[in-house]
């Protein structure tokens, strides 16, 4: 199991959301690191604006896919938990997608064509292929989808540098990760969700933490309405 050695040095929230932004990118994660730590924002400023504006947009690029990801773990965890019927992953993504078109459908009917809208293609096969490319950290993005019920995407770094904060994502990502390693899904016949010995995991960590899966109710029962299996493109 690959472990994230956390230090107490005010430097835990970078190497946390770094690791969970580039899992296998050791370049990429090193330059969002940086950024992160610069002593202070005016450092941060005098930098070349071009540098500054290419690791926000590659932030808010690879940062829309894993809050995908951990959107979809989030859904197969509320389906386990308020009794739908045979939880999976297919359907995950299918009320993933259901719930991102209607936040992009406009009062006449039209979608958005706002940028951050289009950051991610909201089709059932990029849903897989998130759900893939996240799959060592995904519980982390779904820690990060409970935290930004209160917090917007760019104060979580802030929010995450103090410590009490810090421990409850961290408690929440460890329960996720333990419901990914004792669950299964329609589409996992032979296992879990996640076999647990590829998970990045934090050290020292808190104990597993359970969050509140109620808010998420309402949706994932409205955005299911009417499903009905499709052909798969998972892999």
């Amino acid at each position: 199991m690959p472990t994230l050695q956390l230090l107490a040095d005010g430097k835990d929230a970078a190497r946390v959301l770094a690791r969970m932004h580039f899992p296998e990118n050791e370049r990429e994660r090193a330059v969002l690191f940086e950024w992160f730590t610069c002593e202070d924002v005016a450092e941060r400023a005098v930098q070349p604006a071009s540098r500054n504006t290419d690791v926000l947009l590659r932030m808010s690029d690879v940062g829309w896919r894993g809050r995908v990801a951990g959107e979809i773990l989030l859904r197969v965890a509320a389906m386990s938990e308020f009794g739908r019927e045979e939880p999976s992953v297919r359907k995950a993504i299918y009320s993933w997608k259901r719930h991102a078109i209607k936040l992009r459908t406009l009062e006449d009917g039209e979608l958005s064509i706002e940028r951050t809208d289009k950051a991610i293609a909201i089709t059932e096969k990029s849903g897989w292929n998130y759900h893939a490319e996240f799959e060592t950290v995904r519980h982390l993005w779904a820690a990060h989808r409970i935290l930004e019920r209160d917090t917007p995407f760019y104060e979580v770094f802030k929010t995450l540098t103090d410590a009490q904060a810090m421990q409850r994502f961290l408690a929440h990502a460890a329960w996720f990760l333990d419901f990914e390693a004792s669950h299964g899904s329609r589409n996992h016949h032979d296992g879990p969700l996640l076999d647990r010995s590829v998970a990045w995991v934090c050290v020292p960590a808190p104990p597993a933490l359970k969050p509140d899966l109620e808010p998420v109710r309402e949706s994932l029962t409205s955005d299911l309405d009417g499903y009905r299996a499709t052909k798969s493109f998972e892999g």
